[in-house]
């Protein structure tokens, strides 16, 4: 079938067509409008109605026709039809079945996907050009196109899996510049757009048809003297996708084309790829450019991907054992950590380990799923992860992707971290957060804190999973405890924010004492290990003040008062390191911590428990009537009611006050402890005006931090002096 498009004409008649809509409309309207003159004799609504659904249709059809006809101006532009004079031409076949808009928009996504792949390949070796267009254009097209899963199927299967990783080392460097704007940057570039592609096919695909492409495009690496720089290109592809800078891959592939393909990646004998890619340090021969600073371990993307798909990632760490849906092995894990115990030397062996690094985290996610069985071996590879990184990786495998990714794993075990650094802790085995033991130790534990507690964000994540923890425990405490005591209820809230202090002032130590080694050899690292420190600090208080949203954390922190209905998670899980001074634009998950920040952790810590003991009714109504002293707009002294004055006390249902940080300012903390200084002294004028002292609140009193931070940051220094007398 030949499709002859002439666009002028066409164009005049879909503007006949949405004119007709328009007068249309136009007499409904006045016709609408007489009958309201007449006061409605007849009811006009069933005219009103069915004129209306028939407008509708015609403008409507206006839309599909403008629509098909957009479609195949697109095509011709891009290689598909062709000028006949005026007008534009598409031979379609008759097996296309193409009768409508919709079947048209199908078949053209597809046939463009075609073209585009062929006259890519003519541009690379091994292929012929058939086009007038430039290879700017193709990519233009491809990369309109990338998120278009049917585009993207037909688009791989066009250029070949077998192919995706040889392309675009053959983008030749004398490609004109009238062709390629950069063709410096096109190998890289290319395969970035590659994996994009790649990425939204990959979601369609089965298990058989993954299982296919994995095997065609890891195929060629089985050579690894020529091929290291396809590996290269396989990471490119893959992995480091991160435009919004929040740690975690951008591209989302299909679970069982990651399975598939990191099970074929194991097969290959990486080390003596890594080994070819390291002693030809050619980029690439004969004057091609090859792919920038990417690890020749065929694993490495396939594990940055995982990051991004946490059912995949634990399916490939931590499948079920022996037909038990709930049991772990985590064999594999194990025999990962040692992957690069030869090659730690190469340049490239950190990204690989990074790979892994962001698998592991995002399979910890899975602590807070509803699945029990899933859940379950998510508990068992987040304790394995803690022993097996901590004793079996080099620390010269650390990189900062690394650090951030394994802080989000201990952010993910907050409960068993907090155990260990608090009161209820101790030497040996790893206290969970469930009663049970993990099998890692707290020597583990240390290990691995010491050596990312040096990057600020690493150690930001792991002091807000600590924040958060305290005042989910705070407000669990409040819920199993209701009905019972005042004081019952009040030790749980101070007991839950002593916990956490203690645990963040073991990972200051910890802190310090990195910074102390690093000062012997960098004194710019040991610098920002120190400002790391302090961050986590503030983070801590930040997330204690105002919760998780406070540095762009995972929605779901525990601020709801007592007696909520819905229990609260066992673990609020991160998907992704919280990072600091660094604004992503819309992307909205990286934020800066500068509001609502403490002077210091103690003022958070009470701050955290008087809001708490607010919100489960448990503080005096009389509290929230004191007088605050102040300057009216005349320079006069005036008293008026700490309702009235601070923004965080706020109405609740049913009347009364309560307290709610969030919507206080930077000072939020700070007044606070004002209000309460007033409160809780019997000294204090407490009433505005004249009239009757009501008591003193003596239940904030018993709120008195007692976390021992100065014992907690002693067992810090220490653990970090032992782990500093051992080389880290």
């Amino acid at each position: 079938m030949k499709i002859k498009l002439n666009a002028d004409n066409l164009r005049k008649k879909i503007k006949d067509i949405r004119d007709l809509a328009d007068r249309a409309e136009t007499a409904r309207t006045q016709i609408d409008a007489a009958f309201e003159r007449e006061s409605d004799p007849v009811s006009p609504d069933d005219f009103l109605s069915q004129s209306n659904d028939g407008i509708q249709r015609v403008r409507t059809v206006a839309d599909k026709v403008e629509k098909s006809m957009n479609t195949i101006i697109s095509l011709n532009e891009n290689g598909v039809g062709k000028m006949e004079g005026d007008d534009y031409t598409l031979d379609i076949p008759d097996d296309a079945h193409v009768t409508d808009s919709n079947s048209l928009e199908n078949w053209a996504e597809k046939e463009q996907a075609k073209v585009d792949a062929d006259d890519l390949k003519g541009y690379t070796k091994g292929g012929s050009r058939r086009t007038d267009r430039s290879y700017d254009e193709i990519i233009r097209s491809i990369d309109k196109n990338k998120t278009n899963s049917q585009y993207a199927v037909s688009f791989i299967d066009s250029v070949g899996a077998e192919n995706l990783t040889q392309i675009p080392l053959n983008v030749s460097t004398t490609m004109s510049r009238e062709l390629c704007a950069d063709p410096k940057n096109a190998p890289d570039n290319l395969a970035t757009l590659l994996g994009d592609v790649l990425s939204s096919a990959s979601r369609e695909w089965d298990d058989t048809k993954s299982s296919d492409v994995a095997k065609k495009i890891m195929g060629p690496l089985n050579d690894p003297e020529n091929n290291y720089r396809q590996a290269k290109v396989l990471n490119a592809m893959m992995g480091g996708h991160d435009a919004d800078g929040n740690g975690v891959n951008d591209l989302k592939f299909g679970k069982s084309f990651l399975l598939n393909m990191a099970t074929e990646a194991e097969k290959i004998d990486h080390q003596l790829l890594m080994i070819a890619a390291s002693e030809n340090k050619e980029p690439m021969s004969e004057g091609r450019p090859g792919i920038a600073r990417q690890s020749a371990d065929p694993l490495a993307g396939v594990l940055d991907a995982m990051g991004n798909n946490d059912e995949a990632a634990l399916e490939f760490l931590a499948p079920a054992k022996n037909g038990e849906p709930g049991t772990a092995d985590t064999a594999r894990l194990d025999r990962l950590t040692h992957r690069w115990d030869e090659l730690e030397s190469l340049p490239s062996s950190r990204d690989g380990f990074s790979g892994l690094t962001a698998a592991i985290a995002a399979a910890s996610k899975l602590r807070a799923s509803t699945n029990t069985a899933e859940r379950s071996r998510a508990d068992t590879l987040s304790d394995d992860a803690i022993h097996f990184v901590a004793g079996n990786v080099s620390k010269d495998l650390y990189d900062d992707s690394a650090k951030k990714r394994l802080a989000v794993l201990l952010a993910n075990c907050s409960g068993e971290v907090t155990a260990s650094w608090s009161a209820h802790g101790g030497h040996g085995q790893l206290a969970a957060a469930n009663k049970t033991h993990f099998n890692a130790t707290a020597d583990d534990l240390d290990k691995l804190a010491y050596r990312i507690v040096d990057n600020r964000d690493a150690a930001s994540t792991l002091s807000a999973g600590l924040a958060n923890y305290a005042k989910t425990e705070s407000q669990r405490g409040l819920q199993n405890n209701e009905g019972q005591p005042e004081d019952t209820r009040l030790k749980g809230i101070r007991g839950a924010y002593a916990n956490g202090t203690k645990a963040v002032s073991h990972l200051q130590g910890l802190g310090e004492i990195r910074a102390e080694q690093l000062t012997e050899n960098n004194a710019a690292a040991a610098a920002a290990a120190k400002e790391s420190t302090t961050t986590a600090v503030n983070v801590f208080s930040a997330v204690l003040s105002t919760g998780l949203g406070a540095v762009g954390g995972p929605a779901g922190a525990a601020t709801a008062a007592s007696g909520a209905s819905k229990a609260l998670p066992t673990v609020t899980a991160f998907a992704n390191p919280v990072i600091i001074d660094k604004l992503t634009g819309d992307a909205g998950k990286a934020k800066k911590v500068t509001s609502n920040v403490p002077s210091d952790s103690t003022e958070a810590i009470w701050a955290a428990s008087v809001q708490d003991a607010a919100n489960a009714g448990l503080l005096q109504e009389s509290d929230f009537s004191t007088p605050v002293t102040h300057k009216d707009k005349n320079g006069n002294e005036i008293e008026t009611p700490a309702h009235d004055y601070y923004k965080w006390i706020v109405p609740k249902p049913g009347g009364g006050y309560t307290i709610d940080l969030s919507k206080g300012g930077d000072n939020a903390a700070s007044e606070l402890g004002t209000w309460t200084n007033v409160a809780s002294d019997a000294n204090k004028d407490r009433n505005v005006g004249d009239g009757e002292q009501p008591p003193i609140d003596k239940n904030l009193s018993f709120l008195e931090p007692d976390g021992k931070t100065g014992d907690g940051k002693a067992e810090g220094e220490t653990a970090g002096r032992s782990l500093k007398g051992n080389g880290g």
